[in-house]
């Protein structure tokens, strides 16, 4: 089982919202509780709960609902008529638990109990939730599928719902225990997520879009002055950079594809044999560049771009991301490391487009169109 919540709490008639701590609460290493609604009575019933666990003998999962039952309606029926007293000066005092162990999920209401079966939403914005989880949710599915789905149905929740928001909790229940993520490890699982949202592949699509744009252009340049293009044709590589990047495979993948687009160049100065293996050096580049008199800083500033990518990428396949170099890349490029695989791969699309931005810049300008046409 997962299960994952917001940290957001309300207090009083305000009402006041603070990001407190996480909502889950682990007991035993069998069993989990998460609060919703009014947090003074929630938290009121969970103390008892831990105070009654640690009395009675709770053997079965059957068992530690029937005790949350009981200690949820003990404490509505004695506290009735204040809770009625409440509701009247400060608005909703309602609130409920959910449970959860390796047998299902079940909510706990008034006294009374209830299993959700596949999955459940709760809260102020369940419905929203609901509609996510349902496009999403397949029997069978695997944990991290199931983690991946329950942050972000949150995460959508906290554009549209005041009432939740701060950072998001996960536990995994298994038969064997408990296991709460640390904020390290949901801070990773909402960066891969993000990388499935349709804002970062219309940011990926349009990064590629502008990349057949610029190498067009200059292209379009150098067979004026050259009656050749500098970069070759390679729909193939360039569309396979806006594939959904996910796991270290699939940025392999396109950081393969990369490395095509820059080793696959025919230089204006190259040889005829040279030419016909299409196959052009980053050094090569900067030689010719170097003949046009371009200034070597100007050059080097350029095509260092280019080097760090096929840092990324010349390894022994598959790419090992601890090699040094890959390593100082990542770090220079300010990502964390090991890094993000999605963001390590908009990263290095984005620094290519600025490799030809540059290019396009030098050739295009009075100057340099005057040196390229000698």
């Amino acid at each position: 089982m997962v299960i994952a919540a917001d940290s957001r709490a309300t207090y009083g008639d305000a009402p006041l919202m603070r990001d407190s701590g996480g909502k889950i609460l682990p007991i035993d290493n069998r069993f989990c509780i998460a609060t919703v609604g009014w947090t003074g009575g929630a938290d009121r019933v969970v103390d008892e709960v831990k105070v009654q666990f640690g009395k009675a003998r709770v053997d079965t999962t059957r068992a530690f609902i029937d005790l949350c039952e009981d200690v949820s309606f003990s404490y509505l029926k004695r506290y009735k008529e204040r809770l009625d007293v409440l509701d009247e000066d400060r608005g909703d005092t309602s609130f409920y638990l959910v449970c959860a162990s390796s047998d299902g999920i079940f909510s706990v209401e008034d006294g009374t109990s209830e299993q959700t079966y596949d999955y459940g939403c709760f809260g102020s914005s369940e419905s929203y939730g609901e509609y996510i989880l349902k496009q999403l949710y397949k029997r069978d599915s695997s944990l991290k599928e199931g983690t991946n789905w329950a942050v972000y149905a949150i995460k959508q929740a906290m554009s549209l719902d005041p009432s939740v928001g701060g950072p998001v909790y996960v536990a995994h229940i298994a038969k064997n225990g408990i296991k709460v993520l640390n904020q390290e490890e949901v801070l990773k699982v909402q960066q891969q997520i993000s990388s499935q949202s349709p804002e970062f592949q219309r940011g990926l699509f349009d990064l590629v879009g502008r990349i057949v744009q610029a190498r067009r252009e200059i292209n379009q340049i150098t067979m004026k002055a050259y009656k050749l293009s500098l970069f070759n044709q390679q729909e193939a590589p360039i569309w396979t950079l806006a594939h959904q990047v996910v796991t270290e495979e699939d940025f392999t993948n396109g950081i393969l594809s990369l490395g095509l687009l820059i080793d696959e160049m025919t230089v204006p100065s190259a040889t005829r044999q040279e030419k016909n293996l299409a196959v052009q050096s980053i050094g090569e580049l900067e030689k010719w560049l170097q003949e046009q008199r371009q200034p070597k800083e100007e050059i080097e500033k350029i095509t260092k771009t280019l080097r760090q990518i096929r840092g990324l990428r010349n390894k022994k396949l598959p790419v090992h991301p601890d090699d040094a170099e890959f390593i100082s890349v990542v770090m220079s490029w300010g990502l964390s490391f090991p890094p993000d695989w999605a963001s390590l791969h908009v990263m290095a699309v984005g620094k290519y487009l600025l490799f030809l931005e540059d290019m396009l810049a030098l050739l295009s300008t009075e100057k340099g169109q005057a040196k390229a046409l000698r």
